[in-house]
């Protein structure tokens, strides 16, 4: 509706946004639900221009989003930033070994592979005097692939998708299809 409502005129965005805010006024009662809920809506294209848009405190100006770089024409975004953010919308992985030592059973994990895999980490991450203790541990897959959007319109038309996985659930055991 975002971009519906940015594609129109400013004479349309206004009358758009005053029909919304009629609209709110007269079906939307919050408080007849819950006396103590109080909802915001913007209704003219002025208060939802700060309260969405462009201003600094604004909720598209606040969202955690991946910084977009094109890489060989192909739109990529940083698997850093990615971790980053799940991380701080607290998802809850499936790590080796957790921030708190905690080690994750199940799946992958109980592969001799998992503590190879831990116990020269740990070691990396003592050799550059970071904490050990203090680190999680867990796996990344990675696949790619790629295909044709659109088989009749071929020119200039291909997809490559890069994926990863991390720290899967225990359920999760990736396998190579021979």
């Amino acid at each position: 509706m975002l971009d519906f409502v940015l594609d129109l005129t400013k004479r349309q965005q206004i009358s758009f946004m005053t029909l919304e805010g009629n609209i709110f006024k007269s079906f939307v009662k919050p408080t007849l639900m819950n006396p103590n809920i109080n909802i915001y809506f913007p209704t003219t294209i002025k208060e939802a221009d700060s309260f969405l848009l462009s201003r600094v405190n604004s909720m598209y100006q606040n969202f955690l989003v991946e910084d977009v770089s094109i890489v060989f024409r192909y739109a990529c975004i940083s698997l850093s930033q990615k971790l980053d953010h799940a991380m701080a919308h607290e998802t809850n992985y499936h790590f080796i070994v957790d921030k708190n030592g905690n080690c994750g059973n199940g799946g992958m994990n109980n592969y001799p592979t998992s503590r190879q895999l831990e116990e020269r980490l740990k070691r990396y991450v003592d050799g550059c005097r970071g904490k050990v203790a203090a680190t999680a541990i867990g796996w990344i897959i990675l696949w790619s692939d790629s295909f044709v959007v659109h088989w009749t319109k071929q020119y200039d038309n291909g997809m490559w998708i890069f994926t990863a996985t991390v720290c899967p659930k225990p359920e999760v055991i990736p396998k190579h299809p021979d």
